[in-house]
């Protein structure tokens, strides 16, 4: 791969044509980085301690997708988040946009920083979802007045990846999150005439360990 930018301190290099690098540094244990403006940052461990030409292989960086959407970036990979209906609780006074959990799942992150590529960079939001998976909720306060309720989340970070794509980053505490396309002070219906938006549950994994044995009871589950 042509153009891959190598860099550790005191020392930089760019692939050739042929994708392949050659660089002079200071002997010892370096951390390098590998940028390329098409694929995900990489950061891999040389040990050259010996003086002399030392060989680090064939070193493989994940590509950055073409198609729109969100992407999340985990474990040195991109999965395109899926979208997940959203339904409208309405009464003559209150309406409430919350997420179907009966045609949709949250994908699941760790608590903390959270990394996502927009490949659209339109304008969407991210909103604590409530006890009842609710986001965004309309009381009315008057004949012709409603007020709203909901609680944004603020973006940690946005860097620019390229022309319409942006690297996002969220600090989220555990709980569930509604990430939802915004235009001209509302939320975005799709094609269909329907709300959808991606689902974010902030959640430490189980270990196994803590997991009961199969066919075990815990408290509170019948027998």
């Amino acid at each position: 791969m042509p153009g891959a930018v190598l860099t550790s301190p005191g020392c930089e290099a760019v692939t050739g044509a042929d994708g392949r690098f050659r660089v002079q540094c200071e002997k010892g244990t370096r951390s390098f980085a590998v940028t390329h403006p098409d694929h995900l940052d990489r950061t891999w461990l040389v040990n050259a301690e010996g003086i002399g030409e030392h060989d680090v292989g064939v070193v493989e960086l994940a590509g950055i997708p073409t198609g729109g959407g969100l992407w999340l970036a985990e474990d040195g990979a991109l999965d395109l988040l899926p979208q997940a209906p959203i339904t409208l609780r309405a009464t003559k006074d209150e309406q409430r946009w919350c997420m179907d959990g009966t045609a949709g799942e949250p994908v699941t992150v760790p608590p903390g920083r959270v990394r996502l590529l927009d490949n659209h960079t339109v304008d969407w939001r991210v909103y604590t979802l409530d006890k009842d998976g609710c986001a965004y909720t309309m009381t009315r306060a008057g004949a012709d007045h409603w007020t709203f309720t909901a609680e944004r989340v603020a973006t940690a970070a946005v860097t620019p990846r390229g022309p319409g794509r942006d690297w996002v980053e969220l600090d989220l505490v555990p709980g569930d999150y509604a990430l939802v396309e915004w235009y001209d002070g509302f939320l975005v219906r799709g094609p269909d005439g329907a709300w959808r938006g991606h689902w974010l549950r902030s959640a430490r994994a189980v270990e196994p360990s803590a997991l009961p044995p199969a066919g075990a009871t815990t408290a509170g589950q019948a027998p």
